[in-house]
Parts: structure tokens; C-alpha cells; sequence
């Protein structure tokens, strides 16, 4: 889409840029100073179906960097898979149309799409949603990292990209309400003879060295001693051969002393 009209508002903690490209399409871009982040925002919809075709809009960004067709996709928030662009590892692949042949699916990144006809691709019907006979707005948010795949301060790219998913999309909520305080008490000694500790982590292994460290977890109500330790995968099946840069769930079993 070409930009119809655009604003640069400037501040001591933000510089945006407003762009509008339709009456059903807009963006702004978002420079934080104390960021290492670009954030764009976009809005869009009804999506107009009066010329009778579907619509899917997209953002693209377009680099000059030497990537050697090597790129990485998220894997449903748990790894970074490494992908190479009009490449198949275990096939000799011709790619008839490259676009749709580099395609990986990324719920979170998705704009929007309004659609006239089923792609027979199991749903059975258009994907043509609409509220109060319009088609559906759509608003959302595309986070922009940029620099060395091994990052800056012992941080890595990956780490940082989901550091910031995860301040953004687990922030978390506080509640409060009246209540005693036997509801927050830890574990009563009488109750129980040992207290499990489950200790995960969302990165990949080594994307953050400073992260990989030992843990020792104790109750301040009991006198403990640890009696077994292992690790486990968030997969749960513990093969080392298939899952090498899956995040490892390492838990430590206390049991008290009397």
C-alpha cells in the first residue's frame, strides 16, 4: 500500500511515525529511547470486499543484510528454528512460487485477512468474519530486534525477543481483596513431609549463559535437605539426541529434617 498521509510527532521518550494508507489502514512506528526495539502498530479493517476479492494485508520488511537465505522462525514460543530460504533437508525441493514456498506459520505475527473463498484447507468455509454486518478491525503490534544473532551483553537476539514477549504478554495482574492469612501461608510442617520445587526456563539452551545457573530452594518454615535432583524437557520424554536446544525443566525435591 502506498501512504496516503504522515505524521512525525518527537518527544523526550518517543519519536513516532503516523502513517495512514487507506480508510481502513494505518501504522505507527515507535522509537523508544531507553528501548534496543523498534514497535510498530498497525489497525486494520473493515477490510472492503466491494470489488468482490479477499484480502490478506501484510507487513514486509526488506534488508540489505547478507543473510545467506539463513533466517529463524519461532517454534509456538519455545525454540528458534533455523530455516533456509528455497531449501528442504531432506529433499531436493523447485519451488513453482517462492513467496508462498518460504510461508512459515506465525500466529503472532499475522495481520489481518478477509476472505470470499474456502482454500479448502479443512475450515469449510471463507474466512470472511464480520460484527454487526462489517468486517472485522483488527489492531496489533510488530516487534522489530536488530544486530548480532548472538546479541549484546551476554544476551542473545532470541532471549531478547522473548524477554520482551514476555514482559508484554505475561505482565502480570494484581488483585486485591480481604482475606486471612492462613491463605498465604507456605507449607505447614504438619501437613506435609517434603516440598517439590519446579524451577523452568522459556529460552533456548545457552541464550542467556548468565541464566544457567545452580538453584537452591528452601522453605524459611523448614529445615531442609535435598534428597533427589534431576531434569526433564518441557517435552517430558528426556531424549537428549532429538531435543538438544530444548529449554530443560530442572526440579530439586527438599524434605524436611526433624
Amino acid at each position: 500500500m502506498k501512504i496516503s498521509s504522515s505524521l512525525i510527532p518527537t518527544g523526550d521518550l518517543v519519536e513516532e511515525i503516523h502513517q495512514v494508507f487507506s480508510d481502513w489502514s494505518s501504522q505507527v512506528i515507535r522509537v523508544y529511547k531507553e528501548e534496543s526495539h523498534v514497535e510498530l502498530e498497525w489497525l486494520m479493517g473493515p477490510i472492503p470486499i466491494n470489488d468482490n476479492k479477499g484480502k490478506e494485508p501484510i507487513s514486509r520488511f526488506t534488508t540489505n543484510l547478507a543473510t545467506n537465505k539463513i533466517f529463524y522462525t519461532d517454534s509456538n514460543g519455545r525454540e528458534m528454528l533455523r530455516r533456509e530460504r528455497n531449501h528442504r533437508p531432506t529433499w531436493d525441493v523447485e519451488l513453482a512460487e517462492p513467496a508462498s514456498g518460504n510461508y512459515y506459520p506465525v500466529t503472532s505475527k499475522i495481520v489481518h485477512r478477509r476472505l470470499l473463498n474456502d482454500d479448502a484447507k479443512g475450515v469449510d468455509e471463507a474466512l470472511n468474519e464480520t460484527a454487526y454486518g462489517e468486517g472485522l478491525i483488527a489492531r496489533g503490534r510488530h516487534f522489530v530486534f536488530a544486530g548480532e544473532i548472538a546479541g549484546s551483553n551476554n544476551v542473545s537476539l532470541a532471549a531478547q525477543e522473548r524477554l520482551l514477549a514476555q514482559r508484554i504478554l505475561l505482565a502480570p495482574w494484581v488483585f486485591i481483596s480481604r482475606g486471612s492469612a492462613a491463605q498465604t501461608r507456605s507449607v505447614d510442617k504438619k501437613q506435609a513431609s517434603s516440598v517439590v520445587a519446579l524451577i523452568g526456563s522459556t529460552f533456548d539452551r545457552d541464550a542467556i549463559p548468565d541464566l544457567s545457573v545452580i538453584v537452591f530452594c528452601c522453605s524459611a518454615a523448614l529445615e531442609c535437605a535435598a534428597t533427589e535432583a534431576g531434569s526433564n524437557n518441557l517435552h517430558g520424554d528426556n531424549n537428549d539426541d532429538n531435543n538438544n536446544n530444548i529449554a530443560r525443566l530442572d526440579y530439586i525435591i527438599r524434605s524436611p529434617v526433624v
